[in-house]
């Protein structure tokens, strides 16, 4: 079963075009309008069948939203893996957007370089107001749990209905998780071993 990666450049996870299929419904508040699709993803992460929404940005974030957004997704990170579980060393020629590892932030050009790379052709980096990264890499093959807090809950849901329309997921290598207005991500580039085991366990212990 072909599988849909969470893409970035930086983990070597590859993508191919997904066959063209319908387009999710998005939600729809009084001040949406329809636009044309958002700039596209890099060539790692293109889904070219499925266009954009665009929706009226939302308030910034104050500064004890942020917080408690940022507690949230670093509840996510282990604070312990086994020991064949490696951080994957940002290098220098990684993408300009990625400065460590793990990395949360709410700062706009992480989640505006990361989004394209990691979410459909379709998703509005703007209705992110937060996101997680954090890859290891074991023995060459990597493991990673990206998360994403949108503005809304309604806006989680149309990006995973973007994913749930792209193709079939292989549940051993990759699970998209939505809690609320937060996308969790958890992907592997090999079969599951001792980081997936990992992930997935502590993963459970923090579902709401």
């Amino acid at each position: 079963m072909r599988l849909f990666y969470a893409c970035v450049l930086v983990a070597l996870v590859a993508c191919e075009d997904p066959p063209p299929s319908p387009t999710p419904t998005p939600p729809s508040p009084s001040s949406a309008t329809t636009a044309p699709a958002t700039p596209s993803a890099t060539p790692s992460a293109t889904n070219s069948a499925a266009p954009s929404a665009s929706f009226a940005p939302p308030p910034p974030l104050g500064s004890a939203a942020k917080e408690k957004q940022h507690e949230r997704l670093r509840a996510l990170v282990p604070n312990a893996m086994p020991p064949a579980c490696k951080l994957k060393p940002v290098k220098s020629d990684a993408p300009p957007w990625l400065k460590k590892n793990p990395e949360i932030s709410s700062e706009r050009p992480f989640i505006e370089g990361f989004v394209p790379a990691a979410l459909p052709t379709g998703t509005d980096a703007a209705h992110i107001q937060t996101a997680l990264y954090v890859v290891y890499d074991e023995g060459g093959k990597q493991a990673g749990l990206f998360g994403f807090v949108f503005a809304t809950g309604s806006m989680a849901s149309f990006v995973r209905a973007l994913f749930d329309q792209a193709r079939p997921r292989d549940p051993e290598r990759f699970v998209i998780e939505q809690r609320v207005d937060t996308l969790v991500i958890q992907w592997t580039d090999g079969d599951k071993g001792p980081c997936w085991e990992a992930l997935t366990k502590h993963r459970a212990k923090t579902s709401p």
